[in-house]
């Protein structure tokens, strides 16, 4: 409930945090680099799987439109001549009063 970073009361003007708060974080060393350590025990990962040959493909037969064979037939029909539509029925019709 002391830290001074903390800003209490009104937060619309902020007062700048003082530098020595700022000094007293511990400064950050910098990190050695790690050596690499090989491990004693054969793991899992040291399996490599058998390299296939690489057998070349030819792709022409996909890259080229095969020509489909359509069958074409004429047929012709005949109908009838419609009959006329009935007359609509009035579904609202004048009152007489």
């Amino acid at each position: 409930m002391s830290d001074r970073r903390v800003v209490r009361g009104i937060t619309t003007k902020v007062s700048a945090i003082p530098s020595q708060i700022l000094n007293t974080k511990k400064q950050r060393q910098p990190q050695r680099p790690r050596r690499f350590i090989p491990p004693t025990k054969p793991t899992i990962f040291d399996l490599k799987p058998e390299q296939e040959d690489h057998v070349p493909v030819s792709l022409d037969a996909f890259l080229v439109e095969k020509e489909k064979v359509v069958s074409v037939v004429d047929i012709e029909t005949q109908t009838d001549e419609f009959e006329p539509l009935p007359p609509p029925a009035h579904i609202f019709q004048k009152r007489q009063v």
